[in-house]
This record gives structure tokens, sequence and C-alpha cells, in this order.
């Protein structure tokens, strides 16, 4: 922990005997986005800049089921009871570049500005299902199974999915510390279109020699949709 306080004194101190110059780097946090820009100043109050967000989920699916059964005859009864359970576990990593302008109306100490990007995310999804069941009779444990398995139809239409294009709007204000260090504070608004399409394959046949039969089905499936949602960070700006 003390090593890492010091490389960021250091590099702050660094910042500050930096001469600015036409570029800046900045990196910011927010709500539950983390990211890093890399600008070029067009002019003074316009600049060109690219950069990418870092987002991560993960979801957990849990479903159990049980079945009770009594029979046989009235004197000598046989229960039977077995439960299953089911648990998928998913998670994504996505990285989304970014390109786009800023306009800073001042070129002072404070300075407020709007922008404007559109960006492309790219997802790396990974889902696995794990299977338990019991099997008891008259209580007594008869059969125990366990699998997991990788699923991967279902991962590849999720990538798809979040594989999204995007328009990111905002507005936000600079505050310089010194000439070659900053402080940003951001408000964005997000539009997000999401599409994914998927087709699945089965194919059955039987051939004895006198007699011959194949199916073949397919399952086409589409899905559209599209996010609007806010965004606040704040970050640190370094101009060289």
């Amino acid at each position: 922990m003390r090593r890492s306080y010091l490389v960021i004194c250091v590099v702050l101190l660094f910042a500050i005997n930096l001469t600015a110059g036409d570029f800046e780097f900045s990196v910011k946090s927010g709500t539950g986005i983390q990211g890093a820009n890399l600008g070029y100043k067009l002019s003074e109050k316009f600049s060109l800049y690219s950069g990418f967000d870092v987002i991560g989920l993960a979801a957990d699916l849990n479903r159990e089921e049980t079945n009770e059964n009594t029979y046989g005859h009235t004197d000598d009864l046989t229960t039977y009871k077995r439960i299953k359970k089911s648990e998928i576990e998913g998670s994504a990593s996505l990285v989304i570049p970014r390109i786009g302008v800023k306009y800073k109306f001042s070129d002072k100490k404070l300075q407020p500005y709007v922008y404007t990007d559109i960006c492309k995310s790219f997802a790396f999804v990974d889902m696995s299902d794990t299977y338990e069941s019991w099997t008891w009779r008259n209580g007594v444990l008869t059969d125990y199974d366990k699998d997991k398995k990788e699923i991967s139809t279902e991962q590849e239409a999720i990538e798809n999915f979040l594989g999204f294009w995007g328009i990111n709007l905002g507005f936000g204000t600079e505050y310089l510390i010194t000439e070659s260090l900053g402080v940003t504070g951001e408000f964005g608004f997000r539009m997000l279109f999401a599409s994914s399409d998927t087709t699945e394959n089965s194919e059955q046949g039987y051939d004895d020699g006198y007699y011959k039969s194949e199916y073949q089905d397919e399952w086409d499936t589409e899905l559209g949709a599209a996010f609007k949602f806010t965004t606040t960070s704040v970050g640190i700006v370094f101009h060289f």
C-alpha cells in the first residue's frame, strides 16, 4: 500500500512540473465504469480524443426441483424422493473503445466543456452450468450425480448481444491545479444499441438399407434492444 501511495505521489509531482502542450491523458472512474482517454488539441477549445471503458458483469441463476412419490401395497409402501439442483454462473468483461470530440467554453483555470463520442463494445463471456441430483428410497440415499459443463450456444448469443454500438453525450468541468494537471467531473447520457442473431440446427436420420428417413430442424433467433442511461464520473487529467 505504501509503495502505491509513493508511485502516485511521484507521478503527480512529475506531472506538476511538465510543460503543458497539445496532448492530454485522463483516467476516470464512475458508476460501474472505469476508463481512460488520450486527447489531442485541434485548437484552444476543440480537441479530438480516443479512449476505452471497461465494465465487469456477473450473474447467477439457481434452480431447485423436488419430486416425492409413495407407491406399493398398503402394508409395504415405498417412499421415493429426488432433489435436482442447477446453478448457472456467468461473467462478462466488456472492453469499449471510443472516439469523440470535446469543446471547452473557457481556457481559464475552471473549464466547463461538452463532449460526444461513439463506441463499440467487445464482450468476453464465460458461462457454466453445474447440475446435482440426490435420490432417496425409504429415507436411504441411493444415488448421487454431479456434472458441470460449459454453455457454448448461450454464451455465443450473449457475446453477440453485448457487442453493441453506442453514442455518448455529456458535459463536465475541469479544474486546472497547474498547467499540467487537472481534475474533472462529468455527467453523461448514453444510448446503446444491441442485437443478436443466432442459428441452431438439429439433424436426425435412420437408414437400415431398406428404409431411410432424414429430419432437419433449424431455429433462427433475432433479438434487438436499445438502452438509455446516465453516467457520472470523476477523473485526473495530465497535459503534456
